[in-house]
């Protein structure tokens, strides 16, 4: 029995040694696929262990370790990616994604440039970009990028509320205006937009547009915090 149980285990150790990197890639993808985020990075260990330059690996397991919050290890792991191969476009977007949530907006607005220069066309990379462009409150040149995403998918919604949200820190509330409203016309429950337009509207004078917007937010779920009416509309 002893034998027979020995035998067991050799044949077991020598199946899980002759598996390929390929092999435990595979395995790594399947488990990060359905949210088995640590064994997953257990898989990717083992494919990197066997092949150092296999930068799938690297991608894959950055993923996993963000979705675990392991921001510093996903970084980590896209210098690895990017030291590889240094035209990985999706591993400076992640890694640029990373740096902005770690308010490193420097840091972030350089990989997406490094995006932009390796694809001219990625329109999230502007849109990103601008956004932390709004953080280091570079309000013109944000609305340089959200216009060029817009010029390169005339879809892309979302961006213009976040370039209503730069005109009206420049004091263009026209612009804002317009911006939010073609914001509410894609997104008619979207209770930011009506909360920021309503102060757009409050400075141009528009005193009952302003506040029928903030109304119109409070119904849609702004916090009673953030209300205005007291202030702006008694």
């Amino acid at each position: 029995m002893k034998n027979l149980v020995l035998g067991l285990l050799l044949l077991v150790s020598g199946e899980a040694f002759s598996q390929t990197a390929q092999d435990w890639f595979n395995r790594g993808s399947s488990k990060s696929n359905l949210g088995n985020f640590r064994e997953a990075i257990f898989d990717f260990d083992k494919v990197v262990q066997l092949d150092p330059n296999f930068e799938d690996a690297y991608y894959f397991r950055g993923i996993a370790k963000y979705s675990l919050q392991d921001l510093e290890g996903a970084l980590s792991d896209y210098d690895k990616v990017i030291e590889i191969n240094p035209r990985y476009v999706q591993a400076y977007s992640n890694r640029a994604n990373i740096k902005s949530e770690m308010q490193d907006y420097v840091g972030a607005i350089m990989d997406y440039n490094k995006v932009i220069e390796i694809n001219p066309n990625y329109a999230d990379a502007y849109s990103n970009k601008g956004l932390a462009k709004i953080k280091l409150k570079d309000y013109e040149g944000a609305i340089t990028d959200f216009n060029i995403a817009l010029d390169l998918n005339p879809n892309y919604r979302a961006i213009y509320y976040d370039r209503g949200s730069a005109r009206s820190k420049l004091r263009d509330d026209e612009g804002a205006i317009a911006d939010y409203d073609k914001a509410l016309e894609h997104f008619p429950n979207f209770f930011e937009a009506y909360y920021s337009r309503g102060f757009s509207k409050h400075r141009i004078g528009d005193k009952k547009g302003a506040c029928s917007d903030w109304s119109r937010a409070l119904e849609l779920g702004l916090e009673s915090a953030a209300d205005p009416l007291s202030t702006y509309c008694r």
